[in-house]
């Protein structure tokens, strides 16, 4: 695996801090803005839909990221009034990968979120976060009210995590940092996904999860259904089935996919989903523990008070979706300010004020046009 450093122009920082309009992200997901120090990933894991074929050997270390991030954060500290949105560290790579122990860019990003009061919302199969300096930091962060931490756990069998996530810590590591975190009183959420049917969303499999999170003391589950383009990103998958002795072959049966509207992505088809949802929904609600789906709409399964937990923040901006909008919500919590397109005019840098825009006229869209807001939110006929 290849390392090479980079050097970015303040425009291309503002392109990618954003993540990209689409039907699902702009309809759905409230939590666009992120921070990608580091391009792809060492960690490898097979069903990553962000690893690039061409790239996937090569780990870019963005060199002056904080530099700009730092740039950006004393802007919106003047123009929005003191309340920033949450920044996602981070969406397509692991910001905890091993690189990080060399060139602590993920350290740089929280030495600057700790000075201007920024909230994060850390996103991590990694382990590194609970080694100093970075767990003291952290630490400082969550007396502040200005971290969240989310870890993906897949599946809970080592060996069987080894297949699909070969270069990645195990997740017996992931749930004692999960236990380190918490005994911190650091919130934390599981990510429990990919799901992928017969793999693990059986009763029993999502019970033994359940039990495991509730003994650590995760404060929220979020799940999301495997997203793939081609059928040979499903085989990682059959080959767990086959080393349990199940036959590997009915995850390839096209009955149980169906297309994701505006895309060249598979899911599970709606019904499995919604099943499904609502098991992990009751199971994970006898142990009194928080759920939502994450882009999929099934808001009547969501107990959370926001659907990636930032009412653990002590304050955030966050952007109104199709939720907030179609319910009329004017706010979650008080320390959740809702922002709708009325609002950008103070976001003075122009790239982030446009990409806000291209988020909320797809929003716009898809609401105007029922059929493909169907397909996107299976639930939106709570408020049609």
């Amino acid at each position: 695996m290849r390392i090479t450093e980079k050097t970015i122009k303040w425009r291309e920082f503002c392109e990618d801090v954003i993540i990209r309009a689409s039907p699902v992200m702009s309809t759905l997901c409230n939590s666009i803005f992120r921070l990608e120090p580091y391009k792809n990933c060492m960690f490898q894991c097979r069903y990553c839909y962000a690893r690039a074929p061409t790239e996937k050997d090569v780990i870019v270390v963005r060199k002056n990221y904080p530099s700009l991030f730092k740039r950006l954060v004393s802007i919106l500290r003047r123009t929005l009034n003191g309340v920033l949105p949450a920044f996602r560290l981070s969406t397509l790579s692991d910001p905890f990968q091993p690189i990080e122990k060399k060139y602590k860019l993920s350290l740089e990003i929280l030495k600057i979120a700790k000075k201007y009061e920024v909230p994060i919302i850390l996103n991590t199969k990694g382990t590194l976060l609970v080694d100093e300096p970075w767990i003291s930091l952290i630490n400082e962060l969550n007396k502040r009210g200005l971290i969240i931490v989310q870890i993906t756990i897949v599946l809970l069998d080592d060996d069987e995590a080894r297949i699909i996530e070969p270069l990645a810590p195990p997740p017996s590591e992931r749930l004692s940092v999960a236990k380190a975190l918490a005994e911190k009183e650091i919130p934390v959420i599981f990510r429990f996904q990919p799901l992928v049917p017969y793999v693990n969303t059986s009763v029993k499999y999502v019970e033994k999860f359940a039990n495991i999170a509730k003994r650590i003391g995760i404060k929220q589950v979020i799940s999301e259904f495997l997203r793939y383009r081609y059928d040979h990103e499903i085989l990682p998958f059959t080959e767990i089935l086959r080393l349990r002795g199940e036959k590997p072959n009915k995850l390839l049966d096209s009955n149980i996919w169906e297309d994701i509207p505006e895309t060249i992505q598979k899911r599970a088809k709606v019904d499995i989903r919604r099943a499904i949802f609502k098991e992990i929904h009751d199971i994970l609600r006898t142990h009194n523990i928080n759920f939502s789906t994450c882009r999929e709409g099934f808001f009547r399964y969501h107990t959370a008070d926001s659907c990636c937990g930032v009412h653990y923040l002590s304050k955030v901006l966050w952007r109104k979706t199709i939720y907030e909008l179609k319910s009329q919500q004017t706010s979650i919590k008080e320390n959740i300010v809702l922002f709708d397109n009325s609002f950008l005019a103070l976001f003075k840098i122009r790239r982030i004020r446009e990409k806000l825009k291209e988020h909320f006229a797809m929003l716009s869209k898809v609401i105007n046009d029922t059929q493909l807001l169907r397909q996107i939110c299976p639930d939106c006929d709570l408020f049609l």
